[in-house]
Formats: C-alpha cells, sequence, structure tokens
C-alpha cells in the first residue's frame, strides 16, 4: 500500500543522508514501475516513492589565515601539513587525494596524474567522473609532493587492484604517497590512508589549529574558490577539478565569481583599448 512506502521514506531518512535516500527510492520506484506494468502490483505505487527535497550547501573555503593555522599549529608530523597543503592547491577529492601513489608524480612537468580513488572499505575504483586526468601543480603543491616523496623515500611499493566497474579490474603496483604508517607506532596498520580516516585526523588538526570546524571536502572548495577569486580561467580551472565543463563552477561557486564584478566592466574596456 502506499503507506507502507511513506513508512519505509521514514524509516530510510532516520539515520541516513537525503541523497542516499533517494537513491534507495529511484531504485525501487524503477523496480516498482516494472511491477506494474506487468501486473505484479498495483497502480501507483512508483508515483509514492516521493524523494526528498535537497539543500544544497554553499562552499564554506578556509581563508589564508586559516590555511596557516592548520599546517603551522594544527599539524604534528610534515606529512600531515604537507597532505593539506597539496589538497589545497590542488582541488583533489578526498578519495583522491588518500590514494595518491609516488609514481602518480612527475616533478619535473609539474604535475600529478590523477588515475584512482579510495573508497571508505579501503578498495580502489577509477576517479568519481570515470576518467584520469592530470593536474598542474602550484608551487607549494611541487614543495608538498617533495616533502611527501622523502618520507615514503625508503617504502616498499604495495600491489593493489583497481576496480574500474562491477567485473572489470587493473592491477598495479604502487607505493602509497600518505601512508598511516609513515607515522605509526603500531606494527599492524594499513599501508593507505581511507576517507574516514582521513576525517579523523583532519578533525584533530583543526581543533588544535582553533580554526571552525568543516569536513575535508572544503578542501577542494578552497581550491576552487582561491582559483576563482584570483581572475583564473573557467575552463582550466574546471579541467584541473576534473569536471566536464565550467557550468558546476558557475552553478556552486557564483558568489566568488561575483567578488570582482564592480570592476569587471572596467577591466574588459581597458583590454579592449589595448587592442587597439
Amino acid at each position: 500500500m502506499p503507506e507502507d512506502i511513506q513508512l519505509l521514506r521514514m524509516l530510510l531518512i532516520a539515520d541516513r543522508a537525503p541523497s542516499t535516500v533517494n537513491h534507495y527510492l529511484a531504485t525501487f520506484a524503477g523496480f516498482l514501475g516494472w511491477c506494474e506494468i506487468n501486473g505484479y502490483c498495483r497502480p501507483g505505487l512508483s508515483e509514492a516513492c516521493n524523494r526528498f527535497a535537497m539543500q544544497g550547501q554553499e562552499p564554506d573555503p578556509l581563508t589564508r589565515d586559516e590555511f596557516q593555522l592548520l599546517v603551522e599549529k594544527g599539524c604534528l608530523h610534515p606529512q600531515d601539513s604537507a597532505a593539506i597543503t597539496l589538497a589545497v592547491y590542488t582541488g583533489l577529492r578526498p578519495g583522491e587525494l588518500c590514494a595518491l601513489a609516488v609514481e602518480d608524480i612527475d616533478l619535473e612537468s609539474g604535475q600529478i596524474n590523477i588515475t584512482r580513488a579510495i573508497t571508505a572499505k579501503g578498495t580502489f575504483k577509477i576517479p568519481k567522473t570515470g576518467r584520469p586526468r592530470s593536474v598542474l601543480l602550484m608551487p607549494p603543491a611541487v614543495e608538498a609532493c617533495r616533502a611527501l616523496m622523502v618520507l615514503v623515500a625508503d617504502h616498499p611499493a604495495r600491489s593493489i587492484e583497481v576496480f574500474q566497474n562491477r567485473h572489470e579490474s587493473r592491477k598495479e603496483k604502487v607505493t602509497p604517497l600518505l601512508s598511516p604508517s609513515t607515522q605509526a607506532r603500531k606494527k599492524i596498520i594499513n599501508f593507505w590512508y581511507v576517507p574516514t580516516a582521513w576525517n579523523t585526523k583532519w578533525a584533530a588538526i583543526q581543533k588544535r589549529s582553533g580554526i571552525r570546524p568543516r569536513r575535508p571536502y572544503q578542501t577542494r572548495h578552497t581550491y576552487a574558490c582561491w582559483c576563482l577569486t584570483a581572475r583564473g580561467n573557467l575552463a582550466f580551472i574546471a579541467k584541473q577539478m576534473g569536471h566536464k565543463d565550467f557550468t558546476m563552477l558557475v552553478e556552486v561557486y557564483a558568489k566568488w565569481m561575483d567578488d570582482e564584478s564592480p570592476t569587471e566592466l572596467a577591466n574588459i574596456w581597458n583590454s579592449i583599448n589595448k587592442t587597439k
């Protein structure tokens, strides 16, 4: 009955994120729609799987002062300060950051190749967009990579399996760039950070630094906002972050793009005059 589906919606939303519940409801609605077409259940049940409204959260980027507090006051180990610097100056997703390997870094050309991400369960998968990408590095990110590579210089390469979909995977032998074993006192420990473990470390670093708490994903927003307020090219920033185009930048970061709007017309006019 429709009331059973309403009860299901209430039970699901009690301890799950709206995005997760909506995914479940969409899947269930598709199943019920198939049942209705084939006469296995009463018509209209799929329509009772109403999705929950999603309230988008605005980016909450770090300020320059907060970033300095994080790396200087909050971090107790060089690996942590280098990792946060790398995250802020590349815009990598937490799962991509944790899955980085020494072999992904090309210091001569100043870039990182993003070919995998790691899940909360410790399994490796391809990046969110399904495509690898290269991220060009600003000077602070280059120095952060160099520092991280020194810390794991004597670490052996590890064999991993990267799942491309449910049925296909590839084998790799790579050296973890961010490894819990670098700081660990225990003998038995994971060789790779998973996003949940990085969340815990990030929370402790923020607490020591004294800044307002944020999710680790805000380092990605920080990169985008800093680039936009510096009047970076939209297409370039979108490519760096792994977006198909700059549509999402416009939708999500419009507030930061408008910061320069009062002087934008004057800048355009000055540029036009220079071309005469």
